[in-house]
């Protein structure tokens, strides 16, 4: 008896061993198999963000929330700019576009925002005119037009800037030469919405004076001009191009994405073009005449300037006053007078854009 109680004894230790063993085996089962789905879940949440996963690690990196892919489409680029846009540790937006301006190679640069793609913006190009070798005209206190207009862009600039819903480029950004067909080429490779180029007036009479503002035509000829007149621009037009005549440039000369680029036909450009310089030559006069008197209105005017000249975008030339002149010349090297000239362009620049909303064309 003692020998079969044994035996029973044995038999019951070895049966609650292999029920422990099957247990064990159990809860490894279920634990593997919730390791599985949770990998599985993982993958396909990657995917969403990044395409298909391949293996664990790879579906870690896509699931990441710190990193996604973010695609700008560049203006008059068909293909689109990839970028990785991270989260911060507050997890805000990144930064609003930054500074545009010119490389030294004279081509200008753009710094996409992951906030709105730049397509969404209206596009203003700013052209400091001469620069580098070319300084323009001279002051007769002695200061050069190249650093005048230079300083006069920047406050331009910064005062669209500030509005927060446009986008600024500089064709240069410091004193350096950009050729002139590359500065106009900047309106087509941006998709500019509107083109200021930005200069300081001169004249072998002393006593020249005035603020003037001028859009493309390809003669100067007009009615109620004098050919005096004519002469007057055709000379002023010969020092801003840079001995150029000023004659546009046929539409088969350009490369065939420039000519793919021009976003309208170029009598709408020049009529767009007459009414931005009616509104910039109105704003320069109306903030000027608020402090100073017998401030001259020399009007908008048709004239042949180059970087203007089947431009892609509605464009003008502003001659903001004459560095020959005693007073003008004077007046420019003050702030509160670079101020207000800044705030009249900026000022005419944003009414033009305001009546392009209004009439459907932005």
């Amino acid at each position: 008896r003692r020998a079969a109680d044994d035996q029973d004894q044995d038999q019951g230790e070895d049966d609650e061993a292999d029920e422990g063993t099957r247990a064990a085996q159990e809860r490894a089962f279920r634990v593997a198999s919730r390791s599985a789905s949770s990998a599985a879940a993982r993958g396909s949440r990657g995917a969403v963000l990044d395409g298909p996963a391949t293996g664990p690690a790879s579906s870690r990196r896509a699931a990441s929330p710190a990193s996604a892919s973010l695609s700008v489409r560049r203006p008059g680029s068909g293909e689109p700019d990839t970028r990785t846009a991270s989260a911060s540790s507050r997890g805000s937006d990144a930064d609003a576009v930054g500074v545009r301006s010119a490389s030294r190679s004279g081509a200008p640069t753009r710094t996409a925002s992951s906030k709105r793609s730049v397509v969404q913006r209206p596009v203003v190009v700013l052209d400091p005119g001469h620069g580098g070798k070319d300084p323009g005209a001279r002051s007769w206190t002695g200061e050069w037009e190249k650093d005048i207009v230079l300083d006069l862009a920047e406050r331009v600039a910064r005062r669209l800037r500030a509005r927060g819903d446009l986008e600024v480029v500089m064709t240069r950004a410091d004193d350096q030469f950009v050729a002139l067909p590359d500065r106009r080429e900047a309106s087509r490779r941006w998709g500019a919405d509107v083109f200021v180029s930005i200069h300081a007036n001169a004249s072998r009479n002393a006593a020249a004076s005035g603020i003037e503002t001028y859009y493309h035509a390809a003669s100067t000829g007009g009615p109620g001009r004098s050919s005096q007149d004519d002469r007057s621009i055709r000379r002023l037009a010969r020092a801003e191009n840079g001995g150029r005549d000023g004659r546009p440039v046929r539409s088969g000369t350009l490369a065939p994405a420039s000519v793919a680029a021009e976003r309208s036909p170029f009598l709408d450009r020049q009529r767009e073009s007459a009414r931005l310089a009616r509104l910039v030559q109105g704003q320069l006069v109306r903030q000027l005449g608020m402090r100073y008197d017998s401030v001259r209105d020399l009007g908008a005017k048709e004239g042949p300037f180059f970087v203007i000249g089947e431009n892609a975008a509605p464009s003008i030339l502003v001659e903001a006053a004459f560095l020959t002149h005693r007073e003008e010349g004077l007046r420019m090297r003050s702030e509160v007078y670079r101020e207000q000239l800044a705030e009249g362009v900026a000022r005419g620049i944003v009414a033009f854009l305001d009546g392009q909303r209004r009439s459907g064309s932005l």
